[in-house]
């Protein structure tokens, strides 16, 4: 009876939060990560054309906080090689979103 239960709600789990299955982590996040980078790079060369208004600053903002809660669900989760293959795009984020704020701060 007890496994019987703990099967179900096991399945339940996986069905209800497909996302958030540990296996389909490391490559959930890489696209995720690469999705973020490639948004700051539009937002930087949309800042370097343009300049700087409220709403490139949002966008930034937003862009910011997706990398950090995906960073923090991610040190929690990941182990091993898939931590290695997340922790460089970590970085290629990281590197791209501060080139960003570096220039908003110019513009400002």
């Amino acid at each position: 009876m007890k496994l019987a239960l703990f099967v179900t709600a096991f399945c339940l789990s996986v069905a209800l939060f497909p996302g958030d299955t540990v296996g389909q982590d490391a490559g959930e996040a890489t696209s995720k990560l690469k999705d973020i980078r490639a948004r700051a790079k539009q937002l930087l060369q949309e800042i370097v054309k343009k300049g700087v208004n409220e709403y490139t600053e949002q966008r930034l903002a937003l862009l910011r906080k997706k990398y950090q809660d995906l960073k923090e669900k991610l040190k929690k989760r990941l182990k091993g090689g898939e931590k290695k293959q997340v922790e460089e795009q970590l970085e290629k984020v990281e590197e791209t979103l501060e080139q960003a704020e570096e220039k908003v701060e110019e513009a400002e």
